[in-house]
């Protein structure tokens, strides 16, 4: 069994479930809680339209660099990457991180291009203020599909994961920032509004929790012979 098994999920009422996982992971969900009520708080007081502007007015020549670069940690190909490194580790975390992967880019494809089709993106929606927002020409600007942001969710799916499958929980935090700064990036870039990152960070977490504790404490998978196998483990034998 993984050490992350501390209490009996069939047992536990939802109320005490969801207390465990945010005590056991408190590293990742404390600093989540966090944004999670300051980003409300700033859709309270500020339009998408305010806020987008408000961040979109700080930019510099590095930033544009980094985050152009950075934006990539909430590609698909980042995730499958991370999946396959996850094989040399334990069989059983590479199932995780893919069943949350797989979890959180369906709800996000579902909520982009049937729910919520006809959002636009900030290009698309300031179109009729030309030279209003700053955008980069070195990267291409979408302009439709723009809730949730799917690199946010993806990234706090996949991060998320990550914490939960880590012995030394205080890499959560870590993790946290990781998955926050890709989100970050896609309103610096202008591909997205704070709104889409905001629910995009949720969905991805929701996902990730969603799949990782269905295969651990329902399917039960660690109980399976090949759970702590690896590449490595294979080559070794």
């Amino acid at each position: 069994m993984p050490s992350i098994r501390v209490f009996s999920a069939k047992k536990a009422s939802p109320i005490n479930l969801w207390s465990a996982i945010f005590k056991a992971h408190s590293a990742f969900f404390i600093p989540m809680a966090v944004f999670l009520a300051a980003g409300g708080a700033l859709q309270l007081y500020w339009s998408k339209r305010e806020l987008f502007l408000f961040i979109n007015s700080y930019y510099s020549q590095w930033a544009d660099i980094f985050f152009s670069l950075y934006t990539h940690v909430g590609d698909g190909l980042f995730c499958v990457l991370v999946i396959l490194g996850l094989l040399f580790i334990k069989y059983g975390y590479a199932l995780a991180a893919a069943g949350a992967f797989l979890l959180s880019a369906g709800v996000s494809s579902l909520l982009k291009h049937l729910v919520f089709a006809s959002e636009f993106r900030p290009r698309k929606f300031f179109e009729a203020e030309p030279g209003l927002i700053r955008m980069l020409d070195t990267i291409e600007i979408h302009s439709f599909n723009s809730f949730p942001s799917g690199h946010t969710v993806t990234s706090f799916a996949i991060f998320t994961v990550l914490s939960f499958m880590v012995k030394d929980k205080r890499w959560g935090m870590l993790f946290f920032v990781i998955a926050l700064l890709a989100g970050f990036s896609r309103v610096y870039l202008a591909q997205h509004f704070f709104e889409d990152v905001y629910w995009g960070a949720l969905i991805g977490v929701l996902a990730a929790i969603v799949a990782w504790y269905t295969l651990i404490y329902i399917v039960l998978l660690p109980q399976k012979a090949w759970w702590n196998k690896s590449l490595l483990a294979n080559k070794g034998s």
